[in-house]
């Protein structure tokens, strides 16, 4: 079964990356879900197509014009999901990687996460505890390592400076 459905993702159905199901984006997830290995020739097709899209300077620019009350309003998950997808296929060194980490950091909200509700009256991140609190800290203490690892060494030449970086493990 798991094959059939591997054999079924890695074909490129020619629509836009975030097309639902059938885009890029989503079978690169699907593909990392099920296991593939890095290096999966349909894997990295679909990395290559998702990078093109989520990592494009036209739309990490487009990114800060959302901007409402002092914080940038973007689906962060869209883009943790594609960076964590395209380490896991084998794009590590890729400077794209570097771009979206780096643009992730700089639109983190002050409690840690961040929130692509467009209404001005929303003022916390859109990760909150059980009773709709806003959380005191996106990440947890066993997360902090892997993603300060995982800031650090997108590339071998890391464009995100490690103070920058710490700001992802901040409280």
């Amino acid at each position: 079964m798991r094959d059939e459905l591997v054999h079924g993702l890695s074909r490129d159905f020619g629509v836009h990356p975030y097309a639902k199901w059938r885009g890029a984006f989503w079978r690169l997830l699907s593909l990392v879900d099920l296991g593939v290995e890095a290096g999966h020739v349909a894997a990295l097709e679909a990395a290559e197509q998702t990078l093109a899209w989520v990592a494009s300077p036209r739309r990490l620019t487009a990114i800060w014009k959302r901007r409402i009350d002092g914080r940038v309003r973007r689906c962060a998950s869209q883009d943790g999901r594609a960076l964590q997808a395209c380490l896991h296929v084998g794009l590590r060194g890729d400077r794209r990687l570097d771009a979206l980490a780096e643009s992730l950091v700089d639109t983190q909200w002050p409690d840690g996460g961040w929130n692509c509700d467009v209404r001005p009256e929303v003022t916390h991140s859109s990760f909150t505890r059980p009773g709709g609190r806003s959380s005191d800290s996106l990440l947890t203490a066993p997360t902090r390592p892997s993603l300060a690892a995982l800031s650090s060494s997108c590339s071998t030449e890391s464009s995100i400076p490690i103070a920058r970086a710490s700001r992802l493990t901040r409280c």
